[in-house]
């Protein structure tokens, strides 16, 4: 896979069976239910239904939390007894918003909203979800056209965290001969994967030398693949 495994899996299901709570006069059934209607959509690996599906469901928990003075998402999950934690869904809902941008691009300007907002709504955001919708957010320029400001959020997040590994390797994936963009750059994706096997301490470094390695390989530099430090 070009990202950390985060395909979508039931196992993110929290309580099953559970009566749903009615604290705060929010209606938590109604947005169990639109949520699991999404859920049913990508089960089917209709991402676009899903995504129209959840649009309205994250519209609805903005809304709950504005209402009822919830700060963060976080303290929202603990009310909400629903099948998902919402800490999970909004994974699930980013990566449902990566597909469904490459079906419809306008998706993408939806995902980087949606990444924006949720930052502003959780308590962390050096954690990896919080990380994952940084580079989430990144990526989405490319899908739009938009590779300067593509760059530019992938320098501040690799500036900010240069040893999460993982920044680095979304960055080079835009680039790469695989990449879903039209940025295809061999010398770019050399240069980003060479910058980040120079910093101490990095994540994934073996996972990034192999990414190398294999781009050397696919234009026939076996030399410079196997000179890559161990």
């Amino acid at each position: 896979m070009n990202r950390q495994d985060r395909s979508y899996k039931s196992n993110n299901e929290k309580y099953t069976g559970m009566e749903i709570n009615m604290n705060n006069n929010v209606n938590w059934d109604k947005l169990d239910n639109d949520m699991q209607r999404g859920y049913s959509y990508a089960k089917k690996q209709d991402s676009v239904s899903a995504c129209n599906e959840w649009k309205d469901v994250w519209n609805t928990i903005i809304s709950i939390m504005d209402e009822n003075n919830y700060n963060t998402i976080e303290a929202l999950d603990k009310d909400f007894n629903g099948l998902q934690f919402i800490s999970n869904w909004v994974s699930d809902f980013e990566m449902e918003l990566d597909n469904a941008s490459s079906v419809d691009v306008s998706f993408a300007q939806i995902r980087i909203d949606f990444c924006t907002e949720l930052l502003n709504r959780v308590s962390d955001r050096n954690e990896l979800n919080s990380l994952n919708m940084r580079r989430a957010i990144a990526e989405s320029y490319y899908a739009m056209g938009r590779a300067e400001d593509g760059d530019r959020e992938f320098v501040k997040l690799t500036d900010e965290h240069p040893t999460w590994g993982w920044g680095w390797i979304g960055w080079s994936d835009q680039y790469c001969d695989y990449s879903k963009n039209e940025n295809t750059n061999h010398d770019r994706t050399v240069e980003i994967l060479t910058k980040a096997l120079e910093i101490a301490g990095i994540d994934e470094k073996a996972e990034i030398r192999n990414r190398l390695e294999e781009e050397y390989e696919a234009y026939g530099k076996y030399e410079e693949a196997k000179s890559i430090p161990k």
